[in-house]
């Protein structure tokens, strides 16, 4: 899983986000929790573009939204669970195979999805009280 991770990771080599999600990645899932910081760190860089047709976002308030054809974040008002939830039913909806068993813990989540030649990575976390839930997509 590690590994997936971060030949995903290498995708974003010349963007500048490279180094921000390695530190995070390297640590998981210990360092689950700082993730959302290191990936906002790393976006300074980042050519906002359209997002892939298959791949999702969840209905209704998103915040902070940032696509590529490589990556998606951004921020939603609904609840950490109700997220991991919609990923795992929409991603199989658009053709995408659960290719791991990844990480779900009670506040944050590593979800691995691949179709044809691609691979997508999903970390979600869970806001603090009050906060809202961070979803992180890459893909290679």
């Amino acid at each position: 899983m590690l590994q997936t991770a971060q030949v995903m990771v290498t995708q974003f080599a010349d963007s500048g986000v490279l180094s921000t999600l390695q530190a995070a990645v390297t640590d998981m899932p210990d360092n689950m929790g700082n993730i959302q910081a290191t990936v906002q760190a790393g976006m300074e860089n980042f050519q906002q573009s359209e997002p892939p047709q298959d791949i999702p976002i969840v209905p209704g308030q998103v915040d902070s939204l940032m696509t590529s054809q490589d990556l998606i974040n951004y921020l939603t008002p609904l609840p950490y669970r109700d997220v991991v939830d919609f990923y795992m039913k929409e991603m199989p909806a658009n053709g995408w195979e659960k290719s791991d068993d990844g990480i779900i813990m009670e506040e944050n989540c590593m979800l691995f999805f691949e179709k044809d030649d691609r691979q997508v990575m999903i970390a979600i976390i869970s806001g603090d009280e009050g906060g809202k839930t961070q979803v992180t997509i890459t893909q290679n």
